[in-house]
């Protein structure tokens, strides 16, 4: 009982968590549209189209405004290049200060796809705080790369990286719904049930 209100005490005590870079201003849904609209552009129907057609014809095909997706390409033109670097520097640097500070491997952004992927990946020195660890790296996760639609979370034992001892997913929505001051209360409970195809054990020896 005594480690669990120790780790909400850490929490609590915690710097805010690092800001999102200031130079991606495009919205995960925009993002998500702008990726769509370049994979629509290889569809043969529209490349017979005249070049200032393509864009209004692409947008009554997805049912968005001509200037919402106009909007949505200007800012993916211009910030695509930067998601990766800029948010995987965001998400390194939220988890200085932390119960997981020291103990992570992977931490990286894939918007290689209008689904943007973050992968967190850490090392647990006592299976009985492996669910409250996932929690805070999915809600730090998500506060870094507000792009990400799916946080994939996985952990080996410390010292041991060959056992692996957790893994799960969690989207960006329920990744949100996570409060770090509540997680040493809730993450075997509420939180838990948050996660997608968890899987959860092996003994750190």
């Amino acid at each position: 009982m005594f480690r669990f209100l120790l780790f909400g005490l850490t929490l609590a005590a915690l710097a805010p968590r690092a800001a999102r870079a200031d130079a991606i201003t495009i919205t995960r849904s925009q993002y998500q549209l702008f990726r769509d609209y370049q994979d629509a552009l290889q569809d043969e129907k529209v490349q017979k189209l005249k070049e200032k057609e393509r864009l209004g014809a692409i947008a009554r095909n997805f049912k968005v405004r001509e200037k919402d997706l106009r909007e949505a390409v200007a800012l993916g033109t211009e910030q695509a290049g930067q998601v990766e670097s800029a948010e995987g520097a965001a998400l390194k640097a939220a988890f200085h200060g932390t119960p997981l500070d020291g103990r992570l491997g992977e931490l990286r952004v894939d918007a290689s796809k209008g689904h943007v992927v973050t992968y967190v990946q850490w090392f647990n020195a006592d299976p009985a705080l492996l669910d409250q660890e996932a929690c805070l790296a999915a809600a730090r996760a998500i506060a870094a790369a507000p792009l990400t639609g799916t946080v994939f979370l996985y952990a080996h034992a410390a010292g041991k990286k060959e056992q692996k001892v957790y893994s799960s997913l969690i989207s960006a929505e329920n990744a949100g719904r996570i409060k770090e001051d509540q997680i040493h209360d809730f993450a075997q409970t509420r939180y838990v049930r948050l996660f997608e195809k968890r899987q959860a054990g092996g003994a750190n020896q």
